[in-house]
């Protein structure tokens, strides 16, 4: 298991939120809480989770959650994920796909970006 790397971007409109690793167990709360300070500053959030393999109920409900207050501000929550992604599945199975904006991209699409 990977240990969860977050890193944070700003723009003028928009809040980046890059994450490698795993969001399970205690990082699912660190996540939560860089994504509580993303939304604070009423922009769009844009959540890249490109190298997540694994995500909690924990990091699911901060994502959640980040997307209910930016919607307090009119603003958007935007998921980046691989085509073939756990994190997609459990957004699914919950029946949470329909509440953020997601962006699908396969795994050489995302090296060719680079």
């Amino acid at each position: 298991m990977e240990t969860l790397k977050i890193t944070s971007k700003k723009t003028s409109q928009t809040n980046f939120v890059t994450c490698v690793g795993n969001i399970t167990g205690v990082e699912a709360f660190d996540f939560k809480s860089k994504l509580q300070k993303a939304s604070r500053d009423e922009k769009n959030v844009c959540i890249d989770l490109m190298k997540v393999d694994e995500i909690s109920l924990t990091g699911l409900n901060a994502m959640i959650l980040s997307k209910a207050y930016s919607s307090l501000f009119d603003k958007d929550v935007i998921l980046i994920l691989p085509k073939e992604s756990k994190v997609l599945q459990l957004l699914h199975q919950t029946k949470m796909e329909d509440q953020f904006n997601i962006v699908l991209r396969s795994k050489q699409e995302f090296a060719l970006a680079l």
